[in-house]
């Protein structure tokens, strides 16, 4: 996989030739950047979801964002995640003079690098990513890992009804085998889980995020649900803020501290 790609949309250049002013920050990995990078006071639009812009315009979800909307916020540049869409959009964006610069979704630590070097290009602020990789390396330097008899499955949980299993691939993944323990399951993506698998895959704990767990009643209850339950009471449950989990940002380090944390806690 070629990690950190640029992809270009509409416009020839990976750097822009002034810095912008006006950012559109479409993802949290991309809001994660811009913040690194000390650009948060000039993101004029993300999508739906993330708090931490309060005057900034929402132009929709995370996979379904909108051509007006940004076009409204008269950005100089837009950056968006991997998995922000539809491509169309962005390419309608594009089309009506805006650069558009667009991640790769990285798959290892080396992608959530490239992308913080593309991001700081796009928004002009080229000469600071080095300052953002450097202080998410120390972080991760200085984890206390764990050994990799400790084997981790993630469960993305909203509600009872939607439960999927996590495999390779995912940005997770990245962040459990960072702590140094053993991410269990090996098909791609995402998969619903089923009692058969959880039991299967022997995991010592099980991860879930902090809303995924209330969305299932809580501790308690989630023990009580069948896949879980026919894994004993021995079962370590352990569970992380929600934009921590799914960042592949530079937070990435501190999901990474957090996690091994846990871990070691729940030994």
């Amino acid at each position: 996989m070629i990690r950190g790609l640029l992809l270009l949309l509409g416009f020839v250049g990976a750097v822009q030739a002034a810095e912008p002013s006006r950012i559109a920050a479409l993802g949290l990995d991309v809001e994660e950047t811009v913040t690194a990078l000390g650009r948060a006071g000039d993101v004029v639009a993300v999508v739906e979801g993330h708090g931490d812009f309060p005057k900034a315009a929402k132009v929709g979800t995370h996979r379904q964002v909108a051509t007006e909307p940004i076009l409204s916020t008269r950005p100089d540049v837009v950056v968006a995640g991997g998995s922000v869409g539809p491509a169309e959009v962005l390419e309608a964006v594009a089309g009506a003079g805006v650069p558009v610069t667009r991640l790769d979704k990285p798959t290892d630590l080396d992608g959530v690098r490239a992308n913080i070097r593309v991001v700081a290009a796009a928004v002009g602020a080229a000469d600071k990513a080095a300052g953002v990789i450097a202080s998410l390396d120390a972080t991760i330097a200085g984890v206390d890992r764990v050994g990799p008899e400790v084997r981790v499955a993630f469960v993305y949980a909203r509600g009872a009804g939607t439960m999927m299993l996590a495999g390779k691939g995912t940005g997770i993944r990245t962040v459990i085998e960072a702590t140094g323990a053993t991410a269990v399951g090996d098909w791609d993506g995402f998969r619903p889980i089923t009692d058969e698998a959880l039991v299967q895959l022997k995991p010592t704990h099980v991860l879930v995020t902090t809303g995924g767990l209330m969305s299932l009643g809580g501790e308690e209850t989630l023990r009580r649900l069948t896949p879980f339950a026919l894994l004993g009471p021995s079962l370590k449950l352990v569970h992380l803020d929600d934009r921590l989990v799914l960042s592949t940002g530079p937070r990435i380090a501190d999901a990474i501290a957090a996690l091994a944390g846990q871990l070691k806690a729940a030994r």
